[in-house]
């Protein structure tokens, strides 16, 4: 029988990548959390009246903080994921080119919905 040492409930502040994943993942749940909430207005409010009350709008600006950093951290680390043993450059490249794709598949939605 193998001794494991316990680890601490704080192993993920030990260095900067681990408490950005672990930042992300919990945008992740953050974000989720929104979505349930702005459901169950939307359920109980069909005209959504409620979107201009102020406590609204600050949980949306603070969703919309967590999914932007949650998408480009998310981006960063596609390019670090590949099976190919890729160079830093390259890696930023394909970063950038996913920036590039996201924003203009943002625009092109916001500009269906919104013309």
């Amino acid at each position: 029988m193998s001794y494991y040492e316990k680890q601490s409930a704080f192993w993920w502040t030990r260095n900067l990548a681990s408490t950005i994943y672990f930042v992300r993942e919990l945008t992740g749940v953050g974000i989720a959390a929104y979505l349930l909430y702005f459901l169950g207005f939307a359920v109980s409010d069909p005209g959504l009246t409620f979107t201009s009350a102020t406590h609204f709008n600050v949980i949306s600006y603070i969703g919309l903080g967590a999914s932007i950093f949650h998408t480009l951290t998310w981006l960063r680390v596609t390019a670090k994921v590949t099976p190919f043993d890729l160079s830093r450059s390259v890696q930023l490249t394909l970063f950038a080119l996913s920036l590039v794709v996201w924003l203009g598949l943002s625009f092109l939605l916001y500009t269906y919905l919104y013309g």
